[in-house]
């Protein structure tokens, strides 16, 4: 994966795949700390992480690690969070 740019309220899943025996242990870092599950980040059991509704502190320096007892590889790149001058608000009436 490259650089992302998005803006704020948008959703990204950026994917991180592995294959290897046993089967790689995925985690995810932002500005090298480690993610953990909560409502900004969703980390999914494929691997991949979910970002709903970004904001612009989420902007960051993302890393995929894949790691088991053979080795580790890793993946880094940068989400860039744009904010969003412009609001939609609707109404139903």
């Amino acid at each position: 994966m490259s650089n992302l740019t998005t803006y704020t309220g948008a959703s990204v899943e950026p994917e991180c795949t592995a294959t290897g025996e046993p089967e790689p242990k995925i985690e995810w870092f932002r500005d090298s700390i480690p993610i953990r599950y909560n409502v900004q980040y969703i980390l999914k059991e494929d691997g991949s992480l979910l970002l709903p509704n970004v904001a612009a502190n989420q902007s960051g320096y993302y890393t995929c690690q894949a790691m088991n007892y053979a080795g580790k590889e890793m993946h880094s790149f940068w989400v860039t969070v744009v904010v969003s001058k412009f609001k939609i608000k609707v109404f139903i009436f």
